[in-house]
């Protein structure tokens, strides 16, 4: 379990904003502190229902007020045509494994779905009329389907 020592009674937004960031005399990133604060927020504001629902909220107001250090965002990663195509060349299509490595591959490529929705699907869910087409769940149970080609 992890200490973090009490910020002095009385200390500036800036004394508060440190103590949420620092951990055993180190420093920890925005997120972890951003963290850290909303939790302290809804807790907080919870106590306030429970025990005290007529007390003066200025103390509650200030909290919500209070800043989230901004964080930067990761670069995101994509890989070029010719690099898909080297990905698709090394599956072995005359074996087993990788006609099915092949029928997992294709999908994520065409798709953009989740490992998890390749995963579920069952054969009620492959649909080869006209236009052939697979019908993932996703995150929620929210159902979408896709149409099947050839990467």
């Amino acid at each position: 379990m992890v200490r973090i020592k009490r910020p002095a009674h009385g200390g500036s937004q800036a004394d508060f904003l440190g103590w949420l960031q620092s951990e055993e005399g180190g420093r920890v990133g925005g997120s972890i502190r951003n963290v850290r604060l909303a939790a302290l927020r809804s807790s907080y504001f919870r106590c306030l229902e429970l025990y005290c629902p007529a007390c003066e909220r200025s103390r509650w107001e200030r909290l919500r007020r209070l800043p989230e250090k901004r964080t930067p965002r990761a670069p995101t990663y994509h890989l070029e045509v010719h690099e898909v195509n080297q990905v698709f060349a090394q599956v072995d299509l005359s074996s087993a494994e990788g006609l099915r490595d092949f029928a997992l591959l294709a999908p994520l490529y065409n798709t953009g779905a989740r490992a998890s929705e390749i995963a579920g699907v069952r054969l009620g869910d492959l649909f080869f009329d006209d236009s052939p087409s697979v019908r993932f769940y996703g995150k929620g149970g929210r159902e979408r389907r896709c149409p099947l080609s050839c990467p």
